[in-house]
């Protein structure tokens, strides 16, 4: 990927007269989420340097936990915004209006997801360590510093699996966003004596 996006930016190269030559044709191709087919909208990367628009690359996630593109393994693994690729692709769909919209649509998206006041009770969905969204419960607001953080309880977990988290973590958003739809969850109750839950698409 970082070789892709070096070559989008050679766009001058100098002549033997020290002259400016534009190229015939930008590589585009660089700036495609391999999901939605189009350039990317605020771009996520993963550790194997495939990069998607980051609602494209959410929405995948709660249905496979393997990268689109080379089919890594992404359960425990977080990507990374590439601010490098974002701002070509800017520079790429500058006057685009289907882009500009689809910048707008993300946003909302984003809005809709984020939970705007926390209170003690509020019941909220939340992605565990594992990548699995679940559905939790906010058990205490805390105060570190001048970061403000939850204590979430995992519905029909045990206190053991209790997490302290930044109220602005992505792992956070509001009430039924992803639980309510068929995503990846836990065959649960677990069996006895067993304290994994096998991974299912309901």
């Amino acid at each position: 990927m970082i070789s892709k996006i070096k070559q989008f930016f050679e766009c001058k190269k100098k002549n033997k007269n020290d002259d400016f030559i534009l190229p015939v044709k930008r590589p585009r191709d660089c700036l495609i989420c391999d999901i939605c087919k189009e350039v990317v909208v605020s771009s996520k990367t993963l550790p194997c340097g495939d990069s998607f628009c980051d609602v494209c690359l959410t929405e995948h996630l709660l249905i496979s936990l393997k990268c689109p593109t080379c089919g890594l393994e992404c359960q425990k693994v977080q990507a990374y915004p590439c601010f490098l690729l974002d701002e070509a692709a800017i520079c790429e769909e500058d006057s685009n209006d289907n882009y500009n919209s689809r910048i707008s649509k993300a946003k909302e998206y984003k809005d809709k997801a984020k939970v705007k006041d926390f209170e003690e009770g509020m019941k909220v969905d939340v992605r565990d360590t594992e990548g699995i969204w679940c559905a939790g419960v906010i058990k205490t607001v805390l105060m570190n510093e001048n970061t403000k953080m939850v204590l979430v309880h995992f519905e029909k977990w045990d206190n053991s699996f209790d997490e302290i988290i930044p109220t602005d973590s992505p792992r956070i958003v509001s009430e039924g966003f992803y639980t309510s739809r068929n995503i990846l969850k836990y065959k649960l109750p677990l069996p006895d004596g067993n304290n994994k839950a096998e991974v299912i698409k309901q």
